[in-house]
């Protein structure tokens, strides 16, 4: 319980982390993280649904989502000027145009009730980026 606390509370990635062997944090080996009592030279890479249904199901990815979203309502200018921000803090790029259109569409969809259904959508609208593949995988 005391490993997972580490992780949870901690601002840093995991490669900074300090590594128990004996208890490895379960969300490391969700992801493929080798076995740290032998030398891995090569890491293998698989993507399991699993993987993508902690993402999608997760409490503490929810949570990062708000408050990702939280950190865009802060900032000043309209919703495609959010949404680009969200995509540079995300992926170090601005959103296309039509992936504007289509967060926007989401965002308005799903937001339409209240300002707090609208603040929920943008939740959910964060918490997808970091669903993306794009996120996910370093080219």
């Amino acid at each position: 319980m005391a490993n997972r606390r580490t992780y949870e509370n901690s601002k840093r990635r995991s490669v900074y982390l300090p590594i128990v062997r004996t208890n490895v944090y379960k969300l490391l080996t969700l992801f493929d993280f080798p076995n740290p009592a032998f030398p891995t030279g090569n890491r293998q890479t698989t993507t399991l649904p699993t993987q993508a249904m902690f993402l999608m199901n997760s409490p503490w990815v929810t949570k990062l989502g708000t408050a990702m979203a939280n950190r865009l309502a802060k900032s000043t200018g309209d919703s495609i000027e959010r949404v680009n921000l969200a995509y540079k803090l995300c992926y170090c790029r601005i959103a296309t145009e039509s992936e504007v259109m289509d967060a926007i569409g989401f965002i308005n969809q799903y937001g339409k009730e209240s300002e707090e259904a609208k603040a929920d959508a943008w939740s959910a609208f964060c918490q997808l980026l970091f669903l993306s593949n794009e996120f996910t995988y370093i080219n």
